[in-house]
């Protein structure tokens, strides 16, 4: 074995640098001892008894520097009592014992930067640097620990069938950032933020959302409720829902009910400003049901107790028929009642009364039932208004009664009323006038001879040919009335002097 000269004086050097200690330069150091598995041996059984601390090992310096005598030493620094042997507190790489850069515990723990190291690789100050090569964890117990303390700050490994996967506890929270910033923060309650390092949730995110994924779903779940909630989207560009929210039972995997805005808010569609609880602005509004009932939409008031609480519209088919229907229900919906229906061909029922505080137009009214009517305006430029019984599901129009513009009525019939009130001026009372020529009575006489009808009164054949005008006729009959009064007060007038020349003539007969 060859040793150069160099190392001698490197090993001269460590000797002579203990003497500092009190000891003699050289302790027991043998080189090529029969045990060559020692390589280089120092004793320190000679410290027995020996009261203090102690250094041992090999100085690499250069005495021409006074400064900075020793540039490197490779040791051991321990302590020895009077009554004890000597032990080992640390093994050390540095320039001396009291500035190490290494040390090595006797339990095998090794620290960089500290002389009393806690765990097997204890670096005391100072940053970590690999520039090469893995930091190999071989088993689930091994963790990078932070604080001390292994329950709560900690980086490890667990157990997953043919891998393992990350185990990461940091008690405080968790804080994951780039180059502009924070943008992930686990927070010491459990709550995750992107884009926000206070999160308020259990995922908060500030900021936009997106997944490129081929099927994209984001799923809500809560441990202490049974429904779950999903959104996504389909890759299926046939698909009629490309986009969906969907709420099902966790229990079995049915839908569920989806809640919007249940403590209040409008909802829109369309618009960003919604006046109502929904507001959709453009396109129309869609719901499909293929059954005999059809889509319905359902209008509830929970303030009325009987029919009427809940009114629902069908677009209906089959039995129902073909038409749009408005039906209303009590609120446990045991009856209901068909109100108003609208057919596919313009046709309409209407299950009630009708008020109208405007105009209703039409082109004809019929009243249903077997008694049926008709209220016809022809469009051939008559203005008249044809009221008209159905018989043999035909329209009898011979039988109507006609009502023109003008206010005159044709009635195809007999007109019966038990009051009829006909108003029409002048009246007859001018025959009261002082001034009014009574015909004489030879002169009415003479007329009935030659006309076989009163004066100034249409006759039996002109009645027929053109009408009566029964306001008219009033009159001249009222009038025939008073002239024939004043002809019978003249007549009273001529039988009272009658009667008095026949008194008078009595009285002389007497005498």
């Amino acid at each position: 074995m060859r040793i150069s000269i160099k190392f001698l004086e490197s090993v001269l050097l460590g000797l002579i640098a203990s003497v500092g200690y009190g000891q003699q330069v050289i302790d027991n150091v043998g080189i090529g001892l029969n045990g060559p598995h020692y390589g280089v041996r120092q004793n320190i059984s000679s410290f027995t008894g020996w009261n203090g601390g102690w250094a041992r090992g090999f100085h690499i310096g250069e005495d021409s520097d006074p400064n900075n005598p020793i540039l490197m030493s490779f040791g051991a620094y321990g302590d020895v009592r009077a009554t004890g042997a000597p032990t080992l507190i640390y093994g050390y790489i540095g320039k001396d014992w009291t500035k190490t850069f290494m040390t090595f515990s006797p339990n095998g723990n090794v620290g960089v930067g500290t002389n009393g190291p806690n765990e097997r690789l204890h670096l005391g100050k100072g940053n970590f640097r690999m520039d090469d090569g893995d930091m190999h964890v071989f088993n689930y117990s091994n963790r990078m620990v932070g604080y001390n303390d292994r329950k709560n700050y900690y980086i490890g490994a667990y157990p997953v069938t043919g891998s393992s996967g990350l185990d990461l506890h940091w008690y405080g929270g968790i804080k994951f950032g780039t180059r502009v910033g924070d943008v992930m923060q686990i927070a010491e309650n459990g709550n995750v933020g992107i884009g926000t390092v206070s999160p308020s949730s259990k995922l908060h995110l500030s900021g936009n959302f997106m997944d490129v994924n081929s099927n994209g779903i984001l799923a809500m779940e809560s441990p202490d409720v049974y429904t779950s909630l999903y959104l996504g989207i389909s890759n299926n560009r046939n698909s009629s829902y490309p986009s969906f929210i969907q709420s099902r039972s966790r229990l079995n995997s049915v839908p569920a009910n989806l809640l919007i805005n249940p403590k209040g808010g409008n909802v829109g569609i369309g618009t960003e400003t919604p006046a109502e609880k929904m507001e959709v602005n453009g396109g129309y509004l869609r719901i499909t049901n293929s059954g005999n009932e059809g889509p319905a939409l359902t209008l509830s008031n929970p303030g009325k107790t009987a029919a009427g609480s809940i009114w629902r519209m069908y677009n209906m088919t089959g039995p129902y028929g073909n038409s749009l229907q408005f039906w209303n229900y009590p609120s446990d919906f045991s009856t209901g009642d068909s109100r108003f229906v609208l057919h596919d061909n313009g046709d309409m029922n209407v299950n009630g009364n009708i008020t109208l505080s405007k105009d209703l137009y039409a082109s004809d009214i019929v009243s249903g039932g077997s008694n049926s009517w008709i209220f016809h305006t022809p469009d051939d430029g008559r203005n008249t208004l044809h009221i008209a019984p159905r018989v043999n599901n035909n329209w009898e129009w011979g039988k109507a009664l006609i009502v023109k513009a003008d206010g005159n009525t044709a009635v195809q019939g007999k007109l019966e009323a038990k009051e009829i009130k006909v108003t029409t001026t002048p009246t007859a009372d001018f025959v009261f006038a002082e001034d009014y020529k009574l015909p004489k009575l030879s002169e009415v006489e003479k007329h009935l001879k030659e006309k076989r009808h009163l004066p100034e009164i249409a006759s039996a054949k002109v009645m027929e040919q053109e009408g009566v005008n029964v306001g008219e006729f009033q009159i001249k009959l009222l009038q025939k009335i008073e002239e024939l009064t004043l002809y019978v007060i003249e007549q009273q007038k001529q039988l009272e002097i009658q009667n008095k020349r026949i008194q008078e003539l009595e009285k002389k007969n007497r005498k």
